[in-house]
């Protein structure tokens, strides 16, 4: 529960979570291959990396590890 408290702090923008860091994982395959159009990508939660990704909506597989259940 304390990963995911954290996770909701840094979001929202609380600073960074009690002393954990989080990896930036980079974007998935379909959002480097099209055109960037602002506020279409999101962040994921990847737990097995225990960092976050950026795809489209309806995407779910982490681009590093190939995890999709979050």
């Amino acid at each position: 529960m304390a990963v995911e408290d954290d996770l909701a702090k840094l979001l929202r923008g609380d600073g960074p979570p009690s002393g954990r860091t989080f990896k930036d994982l980079g974007l998935s395959a379909l959002a480097k291959r099209l055109p960037r159009v602002p506020n279409t990508l999101y962040g994921k939660w990847c737990s097995r990396c225990r960092g976050i990704w950026f795809g489209l909506v309806g995407e779910c597989e982490c681009p590093k590890c190939g995890n999709r259940h979050g």
